[in-house]
């Protein structure tokens, strides 16, 4: 994945959340599950997409991402086209995430502008 903006690890995809960025989250099939429920939260919030990495450890998504290290979970800010072949492969492989590959790609943002700040007059 050499193109393309991602962050990785809980932390940074929770602020991702926060600022209304990404288009795919990708999470480990041995994350925590109040980890795993609470970033699911967030994404239907956020209308995200979200899909379970089947590798056999959390090792496995961070090798499958160019690091050596652990990875929990991987969220996509700005796909490009490593990425695209990246989720190309995800979509034929897993049913569901064909309709979310339409929104990463279209010029649309689906998410809602952000909401003013009660405390400033």
């Amino acid at each position: 994945m050499e193109s393309g903006k991602y962050t990785l690890g809980y932390k940074t995809v929770l602020k991702s959340f926060r600022n209304w960025k990404g288009k795919l989250i990708i999470i480990a099939k041995c994350c925590p599950p109040h980890r795993k429920s609470e970033i699911e939260c967030y994404s239907m919030l956020a209308k995200v997409g979200v899909h379970h990495y089947n590798g056999n450890n959390n090792v496995d998504l961070g090798t499958s991402s160019g690091k050596y290290f652990r990875v929990c979970c991987l969220i996509i800010i700005h796909p490009a086209t490593a990425f695209g072949t990246v989720l190309h492969v995800i979509s034929t492989s897993v049913l569901g995430i064909t309709p979310i590959l339409h929104d990463i790609n279209g010029t649309r943002d689906p998410r809602p502008e952000p909401l003013p700040d009660p405390y400033t007059y």
